[in-house]
Order: structure tokens, then sequence, then C-alpha cells
């Protein structure tokens, strides 16, 4: 075999650099990849981020639950004591006809007795909207 020019010999260390080169791009890329996930992943993990809100959430509603009971006992205790001429005035300050205040007496009862309401303000306003409904 001939022996190889200095020059040849340059050329090919090169090429053998060159290659070199090319396998650790592959490599730094393939370790781009392993970073990266898949669109269907990426919607995967929202689920399931929203599911954790959705979990804390429902320990917030612990807090709801004790707030929704205190209050129904305080609104019972109101709805014993209140009368038909506090029900009309409720009427008459949003404009609706008194006569309809033995009906909105009643649908406030149901209300409450629901339990989903936190106030008093929230009970009326949607006793409110029952009636006109």
């Amino acid at each position: 075999m001939p022996r190889k020019s200095r020059h040849e010999e340059d050329d090919e260390m090169k090429e053998d650099d060159d290659r070199e080169g090319n396998l650790k791009d592959e490599e730094d890329d393939d370790e781009d990849d392993e970073d990266t996930i898949g669109l269907d992943e990426a919607e995967e993990e929202e689920e399931d981020d929203d599911d954790d809100d959705e979990e804390d959430e429902e320990d917030g509603s612990a807090d709801d639950l004790e707030r929704k009971r205190l209050f129904q006992g305080e609104a019972e205790e109101i709805l014993e004591n209140l009368t038909l001429e506090d029900v009309k005035e409720v009427l008459s300050e949003n404009d609706l006809d008194v006569a309809l205040a033995p009906k909105l007496k009643k649908i406030l009862g149901q209300v409450v007795a629901e339990g989903e309401a936190t106030s008093m303000d929230d009970a009326w306003d949607e006793a409110l909207e029952r009636l006109q409904e």
C-alpha cells in the first residue's frame, strides 16, 4: 500500500472529526427530545392539574358546608319571626306586587330548607329570582 501524503492524512482526520461531531449532535438532539413532551402527554398533565384544582376546591367546600349549616339554623329562626309585613317591605323595595308576600315567604322557606344559601341576602336573592320566574 502506498504511503499517504500528509495532506491526505489531514483530510481523513478532518472527516473523522466531522463524523464524531455529527454523532455528538445526534446525542444532543436525543437529550433534547427527552425533555420535550408530546401534545397528548401535555394535555394529560393539564387534566391532572385540573383534577388537583378540583380536589382543592372540594377541600374548601367543607368550610362552605359548615357555613351553610350555621346559616340554615339561624335562617330557620329568622323565618319563624318573619312577618308578612317584613316580606311586603322587601317586595315593595324590589318594585314587586305586595300581594305576592305569602308566596315569597313560602319560597324563602324552601330556599333556606334546601341549605344552599350561606347568607340571608343570598336566600332573599334566590327567593326573589324564583318568584319572578
